[in-house]
């Protein structure tokens, strides 16, 4: 049986719905990213994360899919959760949950606050998705989308991030460069060549 979660704590949630998805082979799978997983009513579970982006990188790593998990449809959010016997509830776990529902399969849906909270260099990540949705505690109806090409590009965990960092500072040491040479030789890439003086145009 996994482990009750401490009474209201805030924490990001997914919630999974997928062929066969079962504690036991989910548990492994998530431990990498710090998530807890909790059985939810039904076939759902709930996986929770102290943070947004281990949330992000563990819905990615299960669109891939992994072995045994099949058709997975998963929605996520952030907040208080609260402990209710063996299982956890809230409006946190009731908008993942509509999510996972609404999600087709493959596919991961995330709240607008919850995306908010991803690192800026993952934000780019989730995308606007098409159908807006009311949920209960969410301050807009903006649902963003991460899609089974984005996880294929971040398997491995944050290779798209290591290089968006990676070029954006190649940028900036590039831009450093050019503002250290107008600095020491009064160099202006950006004028335009002085004509000649007059007088040296002029013969004898």
């Amino acid at each position: 049986m996994p482990p009750t979660p401490v009474l209201s704590v805030r924490r990001a949630v997914l919630v999974l719905l997928a062929d066969n998805a079962t504690a036991a082979a989910v548990a492994p799978l998530v431990a990498p990213f710090r998530g807890q997983v909790v059985p939810l009513a039904g076939s759902a579970l709930a996986l929770l994360f102290p943070l947004a982006d281990q949330a992000l990188r563990a819905a990615l790593m299960l669109l891939r899919p992994p072995k045994g998990i099949k058709r997975p449809r998963i929605g996520a959010a952030i907040g208080t959760v609260t402990a209710v016997g063996p299982s956890i509830a809230g409006q946190t776990v009731d908008a993942a949950r509509t999510l996972a529902e609404r999600a087709p399969p493959d596919t991961a849906l995330v709240t607008a606050t919850l995306r908010d909270c991803f690192s800026r260099e993952l934000q780019p990540i989730a995308q606007m998705h098409e159908t807006a949705v009311v949920l209960p505690g969410e301050r807009s109806d903006m649902i963003f989308e991460l899609v089974p090409e984005t996880a294929q590009a971040l398997a491995g965990g944050g290779f798209l991030s290591r290089r968006m960092l990676l070029r954006n500072a190649v940028v900036a040491g590039f831009a450093l460069l050019l503002i250290l040479a107008a600095l020491i030789g009064g160099w202006r890439p950006w004028r335009a060549p002085e004509a000649p003086p007059q007088d040296s145009l002029k013969g004898g």
